[in-house]
């Protein structure tokens, strides 16, 4: 499975990188994302979404939107990306 660090600008692999990952960043963040748009493209899903993140540590809050892709293969996702 691939997955990308947005912050880093980095992709991970595995679910073992991801679930580090993401423990880390819910240390840190408090992420609200709410799907806005769904469209099918072949193995494909692009899900347009609105997210507020607020960091922890200083209350500071960005909000944007964003599209998440995700791959699938068999029924599970094997790859997300951010755009």
């Amino acid at each position: 499975m691939r997955w990308p660090n947005v912050l880093e600008k980095t992709e991970l692999r595995g679910h073992a990188a991801i679930r580090a990952y993401w423990l880390e960043q819910f240390e840190r963040i408090e992420p609200r994302v709410e799907p806005v748009e769904f469209e099918e493209r072949g193995n494909s899903v692009a899900v347009r979404v609105s997210q507020v993140v607020t960091v922890k540590a200083t209350g500071q809050v960005t909000e944007s939107r964003v599209t998440h892709t995700y791959d699938f293969d068999d029924g599970q996702v094997t790859a997300m990306a951010v755009s």
